[in-house]
């Protein structure tokens, strides 16, 4: 017998399925390439000392390993990952890249 009332399907957006979710797909499965994922980073002028900086990513990197931390991320479906200064430099430039390029190609079609 068919299901009857509105259909719902659900998929994440990210590279791979999240761990508390793991029925939902990815909508990478279904359409391959499309991926995305949410970041933050923690930005400095250029001028501050290179001691400044790494006492600051350390301390941000213990706090992001701390229970309490993950778990206050993982109620609203993230992952925390603490990264080098210039892990964070090629994630930014690799997005600025990748985005720069769709942005454009969307706005062509919606016009």
């Amino acid at each position: 017998m068919p299901r009857r009332g509105p259909s719902v399907s659900s998929r994440l957006a990210e590279a791979k399925r999240y761990p508390d979710l793991p029925d939902v797909p990815t909508i990478d499965e279904t359409l391959p390439g499309v991926v995305t994922s949410t970041w933050v980073g923690f930005l400095r002028r250029r001028e501050r000392r290179a001691a400044i900086i790494d006492k600051l990513n350390k301390a941000m990197t213990l706090a992001l390993e701390q229970p309490d931390t993950i778990a206050k991320f993982k109620v609203q479906g993230l992952t925390p990952i603490g990264s080098s200064p210039d892990e964070l430099r090629t994630i930014a430039k690799e997005e600025i890249e990748r985005w720069g390029k769709i942005l454009p190609a969307i706005s062509a079609q919606t016009k």
